[in-house]
């Protein structure tokens, strides 16, 4: 009994380092996003993604909703970085011809990543404007994401009272894809490339799926 519960242990700290890692290799992902877009800095055409993405917006939901998306995306931008002060503090003032001569080394190196930070503040905004994006959906989405995830109960509770094995494998499986699909959402949301809003159902359908086939293969003894 002892031993059976050590293993069991044992697969649990196995399976929580192993979902350690997947965690740190995403936010890696991002991280490495926003370095190459301070390499790149104004060589990735973040304003002609950005208008092909709104172009989208205006075909999928209407000029109305998408011009009313960039208003609230503008404004929570300058309630959260331009009243703050945090922009201001991270992009440096470009100097006048005559102020040239007097900047120092570390002066002249960060008025070289001047494009570069604005690069990043404008990949911060394009963000916003695509969870704003998601926010529009989430009212159509959840209730068929609640109603997956309660089926899957239901058909685990019924399952409790049959003479079956519950699937550590496909409750694996679906434990892995609803989690990699909310780590694809957040990746989503900084991807510097348009993607059509309607991407988002498919991705609520994935996440009702994964959703019902984690729950319904949990194991009877929780």
């Amino acid at each position: 009994m002892a031993a059976a519960h050590r293993r069991r242990r044992g697969v649990m700290a196995s399976f929580l380092e192993e979902e350690r890692k997947v965690y740190r290799f995403l936010v890696g992902l991002v991280l490495l996003e926003f370095v190459i877009i301070l390499i790149l800095g104004t060589g990735i055409p973040l304003q002609a993604f950005q208008h092909e993405q709104a172009r989208l917006v205006s075909e999928e939901f209407g000029s109305i909703t998408a011009t009313s998306i960039a208003r609230l995306t503008s404004s929570m931008v300058n309630t959260l970085f331009i009243h703050t002060g945090i922009y201001r503090k991270t992009v440096p003032a470009v100097p006048t011809v005559h102020q040239m001569a007097g900047l120092t080394v570390l002066q002249r190196a960060v008025l070289l990543l001047h494009s570069r930070i604005l690069a990043v503040w404008g990949m911060i905004w394009i963000a916003i404007y695509r969870s704003f994006i998601w926010l529009a959906w989430v009212p159509v989405i959840l209730p068929f994401i609640i109603a997956a995830g309660w089926d899957g109960l239901m058909g685990r509770k019924i399952g409790q009272y049959q003479f079956s094995f519950q699937s550590a494998q496909r409750h694996f499986a679906g434990n892995r894809a609803t989690k990699t699909l909310f780590a694809a959402l957040g990746l989503l949301f900084f991807f510097p490339f348009p993607f059509p809003p309607l991407l988002i159902p498919v991705w609520g359908v994935l996440v009702a799926g994964s959703l019902r086939l984690w729950f319904r293969w949990l194991p009877k003894r929780i």
